[in-house]
């Protein structure tokens, strides 16, 4: 099977496994390995990057992990204006080990129908880094994107 073969099934099916493409494409034993060992590596960075905390821009304490990051309404990133004319963009996470709330929960202008929020703070510095959203057992966590930095 050659390249363009293989492109096609790819653009026709994409749910055409890498090990499929790798079978038709590559005939020797060698060329196999090499694309094995790449999409291995490949792995071990994704791996490593979910490990890896995401702290706040102010103090340096650890708010989330990579690997908590999920998509609300098909996205893990959201920009929305609250009443007060302020943007905000902000990431959703299914935990947040290092904020806490305060005050108390509302449904009054939430940007997520059907969830009530509570704003969220840092557990170190207390600078507001977002709001704790739920809905039932639902509860996620969007984090303002600014306030967090990749762990060094």
């Amino acid at each position: 099977m050659n390249l363009v073969k293989c492109l096609e099934l790819i653009n026709f099916n994409p749910h055409y496994s890498l090990i499929k493409l790798k079978n038709n494409l590559f005939k020797t034993a060698d060329q196999k390995r090499a694309i094995s060992k790449i999409k291995t590596s490949e792995k071990i960075k994704t791996d490593d990057l979910d490990k890896k905390w995401l702290v706040c821009s102010i103090c340096n304490n650890r708010i989330t992990k990579n690997i908590n990051k999920i998509e609300i309404n098909s996205s893990h990133e959201h920009t929305f204006t609250n009443p007060h004319g302020i943007l905000y963009i902000i990431r959703c996470f299914n935990g947040a080990p290092g904020c806490y709330t305060i005050g108390f929960s509302t449904n009054d202008f939430t940007w997520f129908p059907g969830y009530s929020w509570e704003v969220s703070i840092c557990s170190n510095c207390k600078v507001h880094n977002g709001w704790k959203y739920t809905k039932g057992a639902s509860v996620f966590y969007g984090i303002i994107k600014e306030l967090l930095v990749q762990e060094k």
